[in-house]
């Protein structure tokens, strides 16, 4: 990130000094921004992208990564990306620096089930044509996350995304005909993930009555729910997963 801000810089013919008073920002926030030791805020970021006159979303997105550190926090302890990159925080983010962040997250695939959730849910609330193709993007996901999951926890959540995915598919395909093509993409990856965990579809259809009540079809987003889903799993996963 510190690098692509420093070749900005130059090609843009900018001194220090200069960037700094076009990008409205004090002469050493901007210097530590470029070489210093810490990473710049968001709004830092912003300033200066738009002073150098580049898309803020690429350094965003880097500066995004950044925080997920390496060692111990990059394993899913606490400070890790599962723990810093929430619904929350990701629902606060906009789409094209979701699209970004997902491209670079390729090594903790919660996180990315999690960007596409988000995305998911923003499509379904613009009635968003890309959604049945983000579904099954979505579902194929699920279906090659089953194999990675380490924790009762990721279990459930990979499930909560895969539940969500068949009741936005259920509010909707009667009046789209292009929800057709997403019904197998996301019913094979449910009763796959169901085999696997050796869970009665009976189970899934009643987390996903749940779901769909609590959302009104999908409209209202679901991560709050999560915790109350994980409550309503039961012994659908044993807790010493």
């Amino acid at each position: 990130m510190k690098r692509l801000l420093r070749r900005l810089r130059v090609e843009q013919g900018l001194t220090m000094g200069g960037l700094a008073r076009r990008a409205g920002l004090g002469r050493t926030t901007t210097s530590q921004a470029l070489n210093g030791g810490t990473l710049p805020s968001e709004a830092t970021l912003v300033s200066l992208a738009r002073a150098l006159r580049t898309p803020a979303d690429p350094l965003l997105g880097l500066r995004a990564l950044a925080c997920t550190a390496a060692g111990p926090e990059a394993a899913g302890v606490p400070g890790g990306p599962q723990s810093r990159f929430t619904y929350e925080y990701l629902d606060q983010r906009p789409t094209n620096l979701l699209r970004v962040l997902h491209r670079k997250v390729r090594e903790f695939p919660l996180v990315g089930l999690r960007i596409r959730a988000v995305l998911i849910h923003r499509a379904v609330q613009a009635d968003d044509p890309e959604l049945p193709a983000l579904m099954v993007q979505c579902a194929e996901e699920c279906h090659a996350f089953k194999d990675q999951i380490k924790s009762r926890r990721e279990a459930v959540e990979a499930m909560f995304v895969l539940v969500y995915l068949a009741v936005v598919f259920d509010d909707r395909s009667p009046s789209d005909p292009a929800m057709e093509d997403v019904y197998a993409e996301v019913y094979t990856a449910a009763m796959v993930f169901l085999a696997e965990f050796d869970i009665d579809s009976l189970n899934f259809l009643q987390l996903q009555g749940f779901l769909d009540g609590e959302t009104s079809g999908g409209v209202i987003a679901p991560w709050p729910l999560l915790d109350a889903f994980d409550g309503q799993v039961g012994p659908c996963f044993p807790e010493g997963f």
